[in-house]
């Protein structure tokens, strides 16, 4: 995890960097947090496809569980179009809670908002 570079970081490069290191099974995960818009744009720019193939590997993990979530609860004894209930409520949950926190994040102390 990158955490507060600095404005001369290379952020690509470093991004690259722990990319190897995921690869290689060194890690299992990387990011970043609290860059400008600029160090991300600029990364984005020079990695970007794989940003984007995280980004579609997420959403098609975000498909499976709405799928697949019914499921276990129908056999739990809900009926179905109640789960469905549920599943579209976790959906919409899990977006108002992005939102809020974005939201939170902007106004308030970012540590103590993003703190467990």
């Amino acid at each position: 995890m990158v955490h507060w570079p600095s404005c001369d970081t290379d952020l690509g490069a470093v991004i690259e960097t722990m990319q190897g290191f995921l690869q290689k099974g060194t890690v299992r995960s990387i990011g970043v947090c609290n860059c400008n818009v600029t160090m991300l744009r600029k990364a984005v720019e020079e990695i970007g496809a794989s940003i984007w193939v995280t980004y579609f590997i997420e959403l098609v993990v975000v498909y499976m569980l709405t799928g697949w979530l019914p499921t276990p609860m129908k056999e739990a004894g809900i009926p179905m179009a109640q789960a469905a209930v549920v599943t579209g409520m976790c959906m919409f949950g899990s977006t108002f809670g992005t939102i809020l926190m974005g939201w939170l994040m902007a106004r308030m102390n970012i540590h103590v908002v993003g703190s467990p």
